[in-house]
């Protein structure tokens, strides 16, 4: 069983709704599972919270993002890390900026000194999050197999999308990590 800090800003079962928080103290992402079986798929993962300890959240696996059950709402509607982003962020007195990749200011809410924007847009930012992950995760796999081959027997369920990869780096030479 893995063991997480995770900070807690404010109160985030008091999100407004339809709005997630932006936490600049968390490591983690949070969000509910999508369905019973990703939830179950996931890692047991005891959390420190700022008060206390849970059990009730999982880590999906590859990424760093905690799920609880798909109805459970004592979390809010979620957290985003901002410090995993790599967005630029600016507090000016209490007014709060995230400017996205594309050099746009997106739409942040300041409740009782807590960062909201909306969930659609929040969920965005955790599947970025968690794609990065996998990308991550594969290219290690990737570097692995090529500098020893027969780990791909020991892994018989790998992803054919990273088994193609190393076909391709194999055959062609490819150099860079991609």
């Amino acid at each position: 069983m893995k063991s997480i800090s995770l900070q807690e800003v404010g109160d985030v079962t008091q999100n407004q709704e339809g709005k997630m928080l932006l936490d600049s103290g968390a490591t983690h992402a949070l969000r509910r599972a999508a369905t019973w079986l990703e939830r179950e798929e996931a890692t047991a993962t005891v959390v420190a919270l700022a008060r206390g300890t849970t059990s009730k959240l999982r880590l999906k696996h590859g990424t760093t993002t905690l799920l609880p059950t798909p109805q459970d709402d004592s979390f809010g509607n979620g957290i985003v890390p901002i410090t995993k982003l790599g967005y630029e962020v600016a507090w000016t007195g209490g007014d709060f900026q995230l400017r996205g990749r594309d050099a746009k200011n997106l739409d942040v809410e300041v409740v009782n000194g807590c960062p909201l924007i909306d969930c659609e847009l929040g969920m965005k930012l955790i599947n970025e999050l968690e794609h990065e992950s996998s990308v991550s995760l594969a290219r290690m796999a990737i570097k692995a197999i090529l500098q020893q081959p027969d780990l791909v027997t020991k892994f018989p369920n790998l992803d054919p999308t990273v088994l193609l990869m190393v076909l391709l780096k194999r055959e062609y030479r490819i150099s860079r990590s991609s």
